[in-house]
């Protein structure tokens, strides 16, 4: 008689979602393991400075390579010099509790810098973003999920108040009518693009250059062949390389939807950035909310408990979610490695270049290296995940490093902390150590207070507990508060 076959214990490989992006919980256990596996190698950086000092000077002595690479080689091999000299790397194995820790680290130190200089912690960033975002909506006629989406798009290496200005001058180019871009005779010639001999000579309003045309004439060296009337090609430029730009173009001419624009499988940082903004609707419940839960992370006593001013007090949705998606970039990387953020001053280099953060150099100028040692097999070379990349399975992991120092900071203050706001506050802090916040640079230097674009930036208390007026809801929040007998146990001015 033949024996049974025993059912196989093996589960199916997970996919990657389809409407989303990868999360550490949608991998399995086995593929969890794997892919911290790879990222504890990475940490060790002071021993592997000898192969990435042989790599760098390798391609800078290839004649073979183009002079820019050469440069930058060159650059790279002389920055990591400065920083092994310093003493400024560690060998520290990457691991999701010690990325978890550095988080909840940097925001008990962003809180202690809020108490002592006054300064704002970052918690209302997302709000503050919508906002703006919103303005040029209203300014311009466009819908404002295209404005967000078409902001979102930009975003890839690149600043925010970069993306913000090249979405901003986009829309008032495409919506005032009097808008004109004339391309000069002969720049079509001059700059090798074909394209533009249509356009040569003919004052068009912005809408009728195709998107690719529109971003190229954004460019340094094409601006000396355009004359224009009430568009800012230079602010244009702003938006990053000329494919982010002309995508850009796209979606707010309607010609891709704003649900299409990101594909969070192989921009899920991206992906996760565009619902953060969209999901933070300055003025809403849940704004107030967000505050109220980002400020007591830093100041709340343990066991004290918060009154529910605005009936969430116990949501999970949303904005407000512990468990949700971040933009994990090249900054939360940096956090990962719990190397120096404080910056090495780099002979030879000037400007912003001159002092660089070794956590965030180890990283990638550009970002990528850690993402580029990872694999997309386990160590019997099974696929981890079907259907992701690489940036998403780097990305699921530091989210879930995001969501378990929200659930250590929501035990310790008795709170549903969201994971937007561990990423907003840590990011803060994290560029501030590193040096790399300009404004926060810029009022140290003047003795000025920090620069706020719209009301409702700052904190929704001073450092001395008293309610900022920006930080106030509307009129209209607080008076269905009152019909549902909200907020009048304590009177806060609101």
């Amino acid at each position: 008689m033949a024996l049974a076959k025993r059912p196989s214990r093996a589960q199916p490989t997970p996919e990657q979602p389809k409407s989303r992006a990868l999360q550490f919980s949608d991998i399995s256990p086995g593929g969890q393991r794997s892919v911290s596996a790879m990222f504890r190698p990475l940490g060790n950086v002071r021993r592997n400075v000898p192969v990435r000092r042989e790599v760098l000077a390798g391609i800078a002595a290839n004649p073979s390579n183009n002079p820019r690479t050469r440069l930058k080689a060159e650059q790279r091999g002389r920055a990591l010099e400065a920083m092994h000299e310093a003493g400024a790397f560690a060998n520290k194995p990457i691991t999701l509790a010690g990325a978890a820790q550095s988080r909840v680290d940097l925001i008990r130190a962003g809180a202690q810098r809020h108490h002592a200089e006054g300064v704002e912690t970052g918690g209302n960033w997302y709000f503050m973003h919508h906002g703006r975002l919103a303005d040029v909506a209203q300014q311009t006629g466009i819908h404002k999920a295209a404005v967000i989406a078409a902001s979102a798009s930009m975003s890839p290496q690149n600043a925010p108040d970069q993306e913000y200005a090249a979405v901003k001058a986009l829309a008032h180019a495409h919506s005032n009518p009097d808008a004109r871009i004339t391309v000069r005779p002969g720049a079509s010639k001059a700059l090798g693009n074909p394209e533009l001999e249509e356009y040569e000579g003919r004052a068009l309003h912005p809408k009728h250059f195709t998107p690719n045309t529109l971003a190229a004439l954004s460019e340094p060296k094409a601006r000396l062949h355009a004359d224009t009337q009430h568009v800012d090609l230079g602010e244009i430029a702003k938006g990053g390389v000329k494919s982010q730009v002309s995508k850009a173009i796209d979606v707010l001419r309607g010609n891709i939807a704003p649900e299409k624009a990101i594909n969070p499988r192989t921009a899920p940082k991206v992906w996760s950035y565009h619902e953060n903004i969209s999901q933070a609707v300055p003025g809403s419940a849940e704004h107030m909310e967000f505050l109220s839960r980002a400020h007591n992370v830093g100041t709340q006593i343990p066991g004290q408990q918060r009154l529910d001013i605005t009936g969430l007090k116990e949501s999970r949705e949303g904005i407000l979610s512990p468990t949700g998606h971040t933009a994990e970039d090249s900054w939360m990387h940096a956090i990962n490695t719990e190397q120096q953020l404080a910056p090495v001053d780099i002979p030879g280099r000037t400007g912003r270049a001159s002092a660089q953060s070794p956590a965030k150099f180890i990283v990638g100028e550009g970002g990528g290296v850690n993402e580029k040692a990872l694999r997309l097999t386990d160590a019997r070379r099974r696929t981890i995940v079907k259907g992701t990349t690489k940036p998403a399975l780097e990305h699921a992991w530091s989210n879930q490093a995001t969501q378990m120092a929200a659930q250590t900071l929501g035990e310790q203050h008795g709170e549903h902390v969201p994971a937007v706001a561990v990423q907003t506050l840590a990011w803060h802090e994290a560029r501030r150590q590193a040096g790399k916040d300009q404004e926060y640079e810029a009022m140290r230097a003047g003795g000025d207070t920090p620069r706020q674009e719209i009301p409702g930036q700052g904190e929704m208390l001073t450092p001395r507990g008293r309610v900022r007026p920006e930080a106030k809801p509307p009129v209209e929040f607080r008076q269905k508060l009152a019909k549902r007998g909200q907020g009048q146990q304590l009177d806060l001015g609101f």
